[in-house]
């Protein structure tokens, strides 16, 4: 999988699962307002890959899954660490 796919669908998935927690519960998950004054924390989604580089033609980062898949191929793995601010209760108009 390529590593943007890798972060898009992640955080998305996460984004999901915060807006899905909220409507099964009361307690106040990622609330925008708490006593009437308005929140807007900022949270990190911490990301630590293992990436690979390939001499193939596709070229491109790729998040590395360990496993057998039978093909050769002139790689390199690297790990990487990586910050995403996000702001659970804040919406894009």
């Amino acid at each position: 999988m390529k590593l943007k796919d890798f972060v898009e669908q992640s955080l998305l998935e996460i984004c999901e699962g915060v807006e899905s927690a909220k409507t099964k519960t009361k307690i106040a998950i990622a609330p925008g307002h708490l006593n009437s004054k308005k929140l807007e924390e900022i949270h990190f989604v911490k990301f630590r890959v293992a990436v690979t580089t390939t001499s193939s033609t596709e070229g491109g980062i790729k998040v590395f899954s360990s496993g057998a898949s039978g093909q050769l191929s002139q790689e390199n793995t690297n790990q990487i660490e990586f910050d995403v601010p996000v702001i659970f209760n804040s919406y894009i108009k």
